[in-house]
């Protein structure tokens, strides 16, 4: 799969890939790609999914955890998320590793999208 084949899977989704890695652990993935918000396209996406509407604890997970899990299987690729741990996915550090940098004022500025610990939706070892 090649990267623009990825941003045409996830760009319906509200998505946009953000940067990818190699894995310095035990992860099986060859490539971890962290997913954001594809900003403003996402809320329009998010508002209305069933998560949002519902108006139960934690939607974003939920929106996560059902569309992110299907697009790894379509894919057959392994999903990470930073909830749902431990043991929890390290994704502050992978955020720095993709261009980010910290700052004082917000911890973790990408390059384009600003503020990436807040916009970094998953990741997918592919």
């Amino acid at each position: 799969m090649t990267w623009d084949d990825l941003c045409e899977r996830v760009g319906p989704l509200g998505l946009r890939p953000i940067g990818g890695l190699r894995p310095q652990n035990d992860q099986p993935a060859r490539t971890i790609v962290l997913l954001a918000a594809d900003e403003p396209a996402f809320w329009d996406v998010f508002s209305k999914s069933p998560e949002y509407l519902d108006e139960r604890p934690h939607p974003m997970d939920r929106w996560s955890t059902r569309v992110i899990s299907r697009l790894a299987q379509d894919l057959d690729a392994q999903v990470f998320f930073p909830f749902g741990g431990p043991p929890y996915q390290p994704f502050f550090s992978m955020g720095t590793t993709n261009g980010s940098s910290a700052s004082v004022a917000d911890p973790t500025l990408g390059r384009t999208a600003g503020r990436v610990v807040d916009r970094i939706s998953r990741g997918i070892g592919i």
